[in-house]
């Protein structure tokens, strides 16, 4: 298993239990992939260095888990499908 940390930037539109849910959506599909979740935290509202969908700034959430890297696309993937979320950088530490 390898270390991976990953900034995910979701819409300043959500509300707190929408927050809360796809948060909860990293950790889930983090583990339904095998992995094993140590931090998941919102660090909170930024602004963006450049306007992405209209929006000019954004919720971080910040993300370190261990996965075997051929899972790793699973999780990016399941992240790019919902509108929730504007980015995701994912970065094997």
């Amino acid at each position: 298993m390898n270390s991976y940390e990953m900034i995910a930037i979701l819409s300043p539109q959500l509300e707190t239990e929408e927050i809360d849910e796809a948060i909860e959506k990293i950790r889930n599909a983090i583990s339904e992939n095998g992995g094993a979740d140590e931090i998941c935290e919102l660090k909170g509202r930024k602004r963006l260095a450049f306007p992405i969908n209209d929006h000019v700034d954004g919720n971080v959430v910040l993300s370190t888990f261990n996965i075997d890297a051929d899972k790793v696309n699973q999780i990016t993937e399941t992240l790019r499908q919902d509108e929730r979320y504007l980015r995701n950088m994912l970065v094997r530490v």
